[in-house]
């Protein structure tokens, strides 16, 4: 990683993994032969002994996340989270009260390690001013040269050279990185290519959307494929995580797992 942004993104993901295994490991019901009745402490026991190793890792995930103190980050791993989330109640109704249990578990536990580890990140939040910061003048530059060559590009690869045709930023530090993909990849591929590219990504992430309303079962894989689109996506709006490997190779992990369980085999 290069720096702590990137690392946020990661951890974002990992985040929408560790809600999912939660999600899928508590609300897939349980076939027994007979059943026995339980009173409420054999019932809570129960819960604890099958969730506790989730939300550990919830905990543990949410904690690195926050103390990255990556506000682009946070905000990222904040709207993937909402939309699961918001997957997950609306699907969940459908089969009851407990799946709104589970994701209530999920926020409270959530919410414990952000009060024990914000500090630092709010206190950033607060200060931030967006009219100060120095990415907005370099992304005025990139829509300028987008603007000059709109059609054809400047080349896949090329930013950090063709961008210092259009570096007018007094800053001593040249930008080899645009901060916002989506600005980078019109830069470098033109409109038509670019475009084609933000829709074959957007198809698959529409897929995984319309899946969670489809499918009967293994729908919470498709969920997380469709959060995590909203999150690398929001992300790439003021930096470049998705050039990392590391980013990348985990969103498309989880994206092909959506869109694998997107259609029933049985569909041919």
């Amino acid at each position: 990683f290069i720096n702590r942004n990137h690392f946020a993104t990661w951890q974002g993901l990992s985040l929408l993994c560790a809600i999912a295994w939660f999600y899928h490991r508590m609300a897939k019901p349980e076939v027994q032969p007979y059943a026995v009745p339980q009173d409420r402490e054999a019932r809570v026991e129960a819960f604890v002994l099958k969730a506790w190793k989730p939300l550990t890792a919830l905990l543990i995930i949410v904690a690195a996340l926050i103390l990255a103190h990556s506000r682009g980050g946070f905000v990222a791993a904040l709207a993937g989270t909402v939309v699961l989330l918001w997957l997950l109640d609306q699907r969940g109704r459908k089969s009851g009260a407990k799946p709104r249990v589970l994701v209530v578990a999920a926020l409270l536990v959530a919410g414990i390690s952000f009060f024990l580890t914000s500090e630092v990140l709010l206190d950033r939040i607060n200060r931030t001013d967006i009219t100060t910061e120095e990415r907005m003048a370099v992304f005025g530059n990139v829509n300028r040269a987008i603007s000059d060559n709109p059609v054809l590009g400047f080349g896949y690869g090329t930013f950090a050279d063709s961008f210092r045709l259009y570096d007018l930023n007094e800053a001593p530090v040249h930008y080899d990185r645009a901060h916002n993909t989506w600005l980078e990849n019109t830069f470098e591929l033109g409109l038509p290519a670019a475009l084609a590219l933000f829709l074959c990504l957007g198809w698959l992430a529409v897929t995984c959307w319309r899946a969670v309303r489809r499918r009967h079962r293994d729908w919470v894989f498709p969920a997380t494929g469709a959060a995590a689109s909203v999150l690398v996506g929001v992300h790439a709006l003021v930096d470049f995580s998705l050039q990392l490997p590391a980013v990348a190779m985990l969103y498309a992990v989880i994206l092909g797992v959506g869109v694998a369980q997107s259609v029933s085999s049985l569909e041919g």
